[in-house]
């Protein structure tokens, strides 16, 4: 007798191909890797509470539900092997070594903060703002010093950068 479609589901629902690719990925290897570490004292729960689940279902599902679960199963499992191929090739970064994606991206996110205050610094109302604010800090930084050399050099740092932001700002926007 052939084999039925539901002993094929079974198989399926134990390793998806989707599981292997994304696997296949350094940054999710590694989230996983970390995710099983801290899981680990749950696991054995974990996994008795899965068995309890499938025992169950295989019980009360009637073959014909087991067959329509295991095709859409198997459509879904394909359909997400397309996607992360998808995924891989539009944003080939993913392929690279977790700390090499990490540091990429704080360069990139950085970058990105940097042209949006420029941006947001172009605007006539922000250049009074950041105008005010290093006015008030200057007042700020004198007695403060007489305190706390560490606060008066963060407080000095900030001032530093809210002029660089202005500039940056008042050179983009052409004054």
């Amino acid at each position: 007798m052939a084999p039925r479609e539901s002993e094929n589901a079974v198989r399926v629902s134990r390793t998806f191909k989707v599981a292997d690719k994304a696997m296949d990925i350094p940054v999710v290897n590694d989230a996983v890797s970390e995710v099983t570490k801290i899981t680990a004292p749950i696991a054995p729960y974990l996994e008795e509470g899965m068995r309890i689940i499938k025992d169950k279902a295989g019980e009360t599902m009637s073959e014909n539900l087991k067959d329509k679960v295991g095709s859409c199963v198997s459509s879904l499992d394909s359909l997400a092997c397309n996607g992360l191929d998808q995924l891989t090739s539009a944003v080939p970064s993913l392929r690279s070594a977790t700390p090499e994606l990490v540091e990429t991206t704080k360069e990139t996110a950085s970058t990105l903060l940097d042209n949006i205050q420029e941006y947001l610094a172009s605007f006539k109302l922000s250049q009074i703002g950041i105008r005010i604010a290093d006015m008030y800090l200057s007042v700020l930084e004198s007695p403060v010093s007489l305190f706390s050399n560490s606060v008066s050099t963060k407080i000095r740092d900030v001032r530093r950068h809210l002029r660089a932001v202005r500039r940056a700002g008042a050179k983009r926007a052409g004054y």
